[in-house]
């Protein structure tokens, strides 16, 4: 083996303890065998182990169907999604999260048992309608765990989004889907005309202002359009 290879002999990677290097994939990284905590015996890359790619031999996944019984729930596909985001680099979002370092905390990730016990506890329900209650991390840098997560309204968790512009009016400040719901002005309508160069008011409210303006025929005061 190279003399840079990085010895992990010993550490665990979630359910997986890294015993020894066996080779290297076609990608140059080393293989390491690994001991999963149910008794078998593991494979995977350095990288991918590091990255908290793979924290298993797949029992986990085996465990967690076999114990909700509910692979049809809507919780239990927003806990797939929320696990897919942050580790399957095939997920469309995978950048935004993943990409980004954020994890699913151990305790959630190993057991959807003890994940739905504190969605049931801290607001979650599955009577509302689609989209009224979304898990939601109130840190948006921070990862999904028990202390940095809540459920909210689709409406509320766009406006916790790292990627919000803000526009104050008058001293109200609001992100552009709020002006949007206030005013019924499009939210693509405002992004289109703050991308023309338009002022907050004149994105949200149109170009027309209707400032009291001398009037330039007979110097009253006149409404200017």
């Amino acid at each position: 083996m190279s003399g840079k290879m990085c010895d992990i002999s010993g550490e665990r990677f979630g359910k997986l303890v890294a015993l020894r290097p066996v080779g290297k994939d076609k990608n140059g990284a080393h293989i390491w065998e690994c001991a999963c905590d149910c008794g078998k015996i593991h494979y995977a890359n350095i990288t991918q182990l590091h990255n908290h790619h793979v924290t298993s031999c797949g029992c986990y996944q085996r465990k967690v169907v076999s114990k909700h019984n509910g692979n049809g729930t809507r919780l239990y596909k927003m806990y797939r999604s929320m696990i897919e985001r942050c580790e399957s680099k095939n997920a469309a979002c995978y950048e935004d999260y993943g990409g980004r370092g954020i994890r699913v905390c151990d305790e959630w990730r190993c057991d959807f048992d003890v994940f739905r016990r504190w969605a049931n506890e801290n607001g979650y329900d599955p009577k509302v309608p689609k989209g009224r209650c979304t898990i939601d991390r109130i840190d948006v840098n921070g990862n999904y765990e028990p202390s940095n997560c809540r459920f909210v309204t689709m409406t509320e968790q766009a406006a916790n989004k790292r990627t919000n512009v803000y526009l104050e009016i008058d001293g109200e400040k609001h992100h552009i889907a709020e002006w949007a719901r206030i005013t019924g002005t499009k939210d693509t309508t405002i992004r289109m005309r703050l991308a023309r160069g338009k002022t907050a008011r004149e994105a949200v409210y149109g170009s027309v202002c209707h400032e009291i303006q001398p009037c330039g025929r007979c110097g009253s005061e006149a409404d200017r359009p």
